[in-house]
């Protein structure tokens, strides 16, 4: 088979994927920027400590956040198991 054959077809199945996966909502480029407008990226991240959990902190919006806790470490850091989930908001500042 020919490439002009393939290439119509690739561009029908990939091209209505790149439109699913746009992102949606605001996007910042500058992380002070991003924590003025919306400071829960100010806690979002991955902690660790060498010899103990791993926690990935996801921030859902409004103040609220999801805790995966992954024990021996970050996942492809020494992650053992199916991580514990957690969900919490800030209070007060």
């Amino acid at each position: 088979m020919h490439l002009h054959h393939i290439l119509p077809a690739l561009l029908l199945t990939l091209g209505p994927l790149q439109l699913a996966a746009a992102p949606k909502g605001k996007a910042w480029t500058d992380p002070e920027t991003a924590a003025k407008e919306n400071p829960d990226f100010l806690i979002q991240g991955e902690y660790a400590k060498e010899g103990g959990p791993g926690i990935q902190v996801v921030a859902l919006g409004d103040g609220k956040f999801q805790a995966s806790v992954h024990e021996g470490g970050l996942p492809g850091a020494g992650a053992t198991g199916k991580p514990t989930l957690y969900k919490g908001q800030t209070a007060n500042g």
